[in-house]
C-alpha cells in the first residue's frame, strides 16, 4: 500500500523547507500516481523540496534487471513511471540526484528505486557538492541504504578564469 511522509520546516525569514519519504505502493500503479498526485499537490511552489525514498518504478529500461533471463526489465512505460516523468522531471520541478548503483535485490531480479530528487535550480546545484550513493548494501531489507549529501565543494588548484592563451592573445 505504500505511504509518504512528509515534513515542512519554515527559516526565521518564512521560506519553506519540504521533505517527503516516500515508500510508494509496491503493487498498483494507479495508487502510486495517486500518491504521486498528493506530493505533486503538497509541494509549495517556491519552497525547495527534497524527496528521497523507494519510488517502486523504473524511469528507465535500465532501471531493472533480470539475472536470470540476464536482460534489463525496467518498465518506463508503467503509468506511475510516465506521470513521474511528464510532472516531475520534463516539468523541471525536479532534478535527481543520480546514482547508478541498483538499490533493490529479490532472487534474480534487481531494480534501482529508490532514488533522491531535489527542486533546487541546476545552476544552484552547480555551486555545492551534491551526492548520492549506495552507503551500504547488507541491510535487513531488500532495498541498499541509500545516502544524500551536499557540502561545500572542496577548493581546486586549478586555476580560474579563462587559460592564459585567451587572455594573452591579441585579440583580447
Amino acid at each position: 500500500q505504500g505511504h509518504v511522509i512528509e515534513i515542512q520546516l519554515r527559516d526565521a525569514s518564512g521560506r519553506k523547507f519540504y521533505a517527503f519519504a516516500t515508500y510508494l505502493d509496491a503493487e498498483d500503479p494507479l495508487v502510486r500516481v495517486s500518491q504521486l498526485r498528493s506530493i505533486r499537490n503538497a509541494m509549495g511552489p517556491t519552497a525547495h523540496c527534497l524527496l528521497a525514498g523507494d519510488w517502486n518504478l523504473c524511469l528507465e529500461i535500465e532501471d531493472g534487471f533480470n539475472a536470470r533471463l540476464e536482460r534489463y526489465t525496467g518498465d518506463p512505460g508503467d503509468s506511475s513511471a510516465t506521470f513521474f516523468q511528464r510532472e516531475f522531471l520534463d516539468s523541471s520541478k525536479l532534478l535527481e540526484s543520480k546514482q547508478g548503483a541498483y538499490t533493490y535485490f529479490h532472487t534474480e531480479r534487481m531494480a534501482k528505486l529508490d532514488r533522491v530528487f531535489t527542486s533546487l535550480e541546476a545552476g544552484i546545484l552547480c555551486a555545492w557538492a551534491a551526492s548520492s550513493r549506495v552507503a551500504k548494501f547488507d541491510s535487513p531489507s531488500d532495498h541498499a541504504l541509500l545516502e544524500f549529501g551536499v557540502s561545500v565543494p572542496a577548493p581546486s588548484n586549478a586555476p580560474r578564469g579563462p587559460p592564459p592563451l585567451v587572455w594573452k592573445h591579441d585579440s583580447f
